[in-house]
């Protein structure tokens, strides 16, 4: 899974942004504006947000099964590449519609909650990679950061919803 992020998403994440730059309209080249992105948005953060939910929960449940930990990691990796499109996809859709980014609560948190998404999955791979001395710390800081990005998820989803006009 490390190698599907590095090769594609990684990429498209850092190069969406830009795209609103290079383009002289971003919306006549692309064809879609906020009423399109907007779901695609919202699907890919729901999959994100159940996805690490459901991998916590396998982490803390089934932690006697012996295919815990691959489950684990499935879910996680998956669900931190749905949230990363999906704040690339939220980074879109602002740029072909007001162009001003981060200027609200739901976005400055949205952008933690992906840099708090991508550290946990760094503290995940790390644990696997760093001296037996260390491995305690990392779990620690990996299981923290983890639960950090799930209470956030949770409050950004409320907010966004807010915004949306749908709670």
């Amino acid at each position: 899974m490390p190698q599907i992020f590095l090769r594609f998403f990684l990429p498209v994440f850092l190069l969406l942004p830009l795209y609103s730059v290079f383009a002289d309209n971003a919306t006549s080249v692309l064809r879609l504006g906020y009423p399109e992105l907007w779901p695609v948005h919202a699907v890919l953060m729901s999959l994100s947000f159940a996805l690490l939910l459901a991998g916590t929960i396998i982490s803390g449940a089934f932690k006697k099964k012996r295919w815990w930990l691959k489950a684990h990691r499935r879910l996680q990796w998956t669900g931190g590449i749905s949230g990363i499109t999906g704040f690339a996809t939220a980074v879109l859709m602002v740029s072909v519609s007001t162009g001003v980014h981060f200027r609200l609560p739901h976005s400055i948190s949205g952008l933690v909650g992906t840099v708090l998404i991508i550290a946990a999955l760094a503290l995940g791979l790390a644990i696997f990679k760093v001296k037996t001395e260390k491995k305690k710390r990392f779990r620690t800081m990996h299981r923290w950061t983890g639960r950090i990005v799930l209470s956030l998820m949770t409050a950004v989803i409320i907010v966004g919803l807010i915004i949306a006009g749908i709670l």
